[in-house]
């Protein structure tokens, strides 16, 4: 295994110290052109890459933003990921992503590890087990912003981005009354969650509004997908009131649920 260029080795071939090549690889203004010209022709024949990691610890600015997620799934993850990745890119920065497994641990050893690589910015979508934001701390004291995306919860010093979960539910019963259901079951996600709060909030109100006073709110929360079969069974085997349609809360939860009623 070849050993990594270093800015060393730029200095030796081109009789130069290391701190004239590595102004000159900043684009210091003391340095002339035609040293810099020198040591990029230089950098680039013996193939070097400059360190991002140590130049941010020397500079304070390490060009990373880190997405911490519970999982990576089939459908909302890609997506984000693409997108982030794309924008990031344009602004000369770059994502790390962190996998908590849905444990708050991890989330809490991923924060830690944020702070440690000097990271610009946090998106976090929290854990199902966390119950808490005293793991965020250590953003808040070393001022690296942190945003709240998808599973979010209330705190005044972190911003957070989400769809309006009650409209969301709300908006959905009216829909599916409109074309003729009044027996609708929602499939949610864990009673923890601000949006299955919001969007369960938002359902009832539309079964409420629109679905008359003989209707019934039907709600599923599932902590784990394998365990949403039973739940449906015990929904749909009923020969009273049987839902005739099914508001699921992600895509996640809609894939599966389709995935049984076929």
């Amino acid at each position: 295994m070849n050993r990594r260029t270093t800015i060393k080795d730029i200095a030796r071939v081109l009789s130069l110290s290391i701190s004239t090549v590595s102004r000159a690889l900043s684009d210091h203004p003391d340095i002339s052109p035609l040293t810099k010209k020198r040591v990029a022709e230089a950098a680039s024949q013996l193939g070097y890459r400059a360190n991002l990691l140590a130049r941010g610890f020397r500079q304070q600015h390490s060009g990373i933003v880190a997405l911490i997620l519970p999982e990576v799934n089939d459908y909302f993850s890609p997506s984000l990921i693409a997108g982030l990745s794309a924008s990031l890119r344009q602004s000369g920065r770059m994502l790390q992503i962190f996998l908590t497994q849905d444990r708050a641990e991890l989330e809490a050893e991923a924060v830690q590890q944020c702070v440690d690589l000097q990271v610009e910015g946090v998106l976090l979508s929290l854990a199902s087990a966390t119950t808490g934001l005293d793991h965020l701390n250590p953003l808040i004291q070393n001022e690296v912003p942190c945003i709240l995306i998808d599973k979010t919860a209330e705190d005044a010093e972190l911003h957070s981005v989400r769809f309006d979960g009650y409209q969301a539910g709300y908006q959905a019963v009216r829909y599916l009354v409109a074309k003729g259901h009044r027996e609708i079951v929602a499939v949610l996600g864990s009673c923890a969650w601000r949006l299955t709060q919001e969007r369960e909030a938002g359902f009832r109100s539309g079964v409420a509004q629109f679905a008359g006073s003989q209707a019934t709110p039907n709600v599923i929360h599932v902590e784990q997908v394998g365990e949403l079969e039973l739940l449906l069974a015990k929904q749909f085997s009923r020969t009273e009131a049987r839902p005739s349609a099914l508001f699921a809360m992600s895509d996640e939860l809609l894939a599966h649920s389709m995935r049984y009623l076929q």
